[in-house]
């Protein structure tokens, strides 16, 4: 539900002009979930339940994986990743296919 307000505030905002940010909150632990929220237009990512329960290493481990999801999309930037302006729906599947890769590359490795 979070994910796709998300994605409606940010195609409502894309056609405005409104210098707005929007924050993606709810349900974030992974990389995956993070990725998703970008994906779909958020600027930035709240962690807090995730956090508290999986402690602050769980951001370093957050960041790499996003870091090697952007890399194999070939996107340098979240600005890159928001431009995508995926549905809740597309961001989510789009999310899990690349975390799948990202999990091959690194066996392979």
């Amino acid at each position: 539900m979070a994910l796709q307000k998300i994605a409606e505030a940010a195609k409502h905002l894309r056609g405005s002009g409104q210098p707005v940010a929007l924050i993606g909150v709810g349900g974030i632990g992974s990389a995956e979930q993070a990725y998703a929220r970008l994906l779909a237009g958020a600027d930035l990512v709240q962690l807090y339940t995730a956090l508290a329960l999986q402690g602050p290493l769980m951001v370093a481990d957050l960041l790499t994986g996003l870091r090697a999801m952007m890399k194999a999309d070939g996107l340098l930037t979240i600005s890159d990743v928001k431009q995508a302006g995926l549905s809740a729906k597309q961001a989510v599947r789009h999310a899990a296919h690349v975390a799948v890769e990202c999990a091959k590359l690194q066996l392979d490795n």
